[in-house]
């Protein structure tokens, strides 16, 4: 079955992540992640890709990103795509790198980007491999933040602009709105309360946020799992 086709117009903030294939490793050293980003400043420089932010995990990656010319699929393939031919040649394998397609969420709003921008940015706290962000040299927060130099693919003016009117105002609120966030417990919430009303929006987040699979869900919800599967699809292409 054909993939939906994406929401690609000018001026939308899209959170862009990706996974190995069966969870594996997409970066298995430093230079991994250093090949990566430069793909990541390639599709900034050609396809004209705006990153606002982004945290490179061990087998997923997280972008907070603008495509202004609608041309996103086109950077992701050129991202996805390149790295992924880097991987198999680096490390001497074969196949796919990526379990599927990209998954993008169109933001809906300053309030919504904030959030993401906060969820990705504290992703190695919430995986246990740091204490704080900063603490983490291979996601956009120290730069952001002002206390680490900018990659040249990395812009900040619109981060900044929303937490203040000057730098310094801008990037002691930015600090301050990031270490306030909650990560998730150990001890996760049941699906029960995570899925109070059943909306798509409690879905995705009980599977997103807090992994909880789709056929848990499904066996919550009373829908089977590839119904959910294609409903949070259509919401999120």
């Amino acid at each position: 079955m054909r993939a939906r086709p994406r929401i690609q117009d000018a001026g939308l903030i899209y959170h862009v992540t990706s996974r190995g294939t069966r969870r594996g490793e997409i970066y298995r050293s430093d230079a991994d992640r250093h090949h990566f980003l430069r793909f990541v400043d390639r599709a900034c420089g050609v396809d004209g890709l705006i990153c606002h932010a982004y945290c490179l995990m061990g087998n997923h990656y997280h972008l907070l990103v603008e495509a202004p010319a609608g041309n996103l699929s086109v950077a992701m393939h050129r991202i996805n795509s390149g790295f992924a031919k880097h991987f198999n040649l680096e490390h001497d394998v074969e196949g796919h790198v990526f379990e599927r397609r990209y998954r993008s969420w169109v933001m809906g709003g300053e309030a919504r980007a904030m959030e993401a921008l906060r969820y990705v940015v504290r992703n190695p706290v919430r995986a246990g491999i740091c204490a704080t962000p900063e603490d983490w040299p291979w996601s956009s927060h120290a730069a952001t933040a002002g206390i680490a130099p900018r990659p040249s693919f990395l812009t900040v003016g619109t981060v900044h602009g929303w937490f203040g009117a000057t730098a310094l105002e801008a990037t002691t609120n930015y600090r301050a709105f990031v270490d306030a966030g909650l990560d998730a417990p150990v001890q996760r919430p049941t699906l029960e309360k995570l899925i109070d009303r059943g909306t798509l929006d409690e879905i995705a987040r009980a599977n997103e946020t807090y992994g909880y699979s789709l056929r848990e869900i499904a066996q919550l919800v009373g829908l089977s799992p590839a119904t959910l599967s294609r409903r949070l699809r259509s919401k999120r292409w």
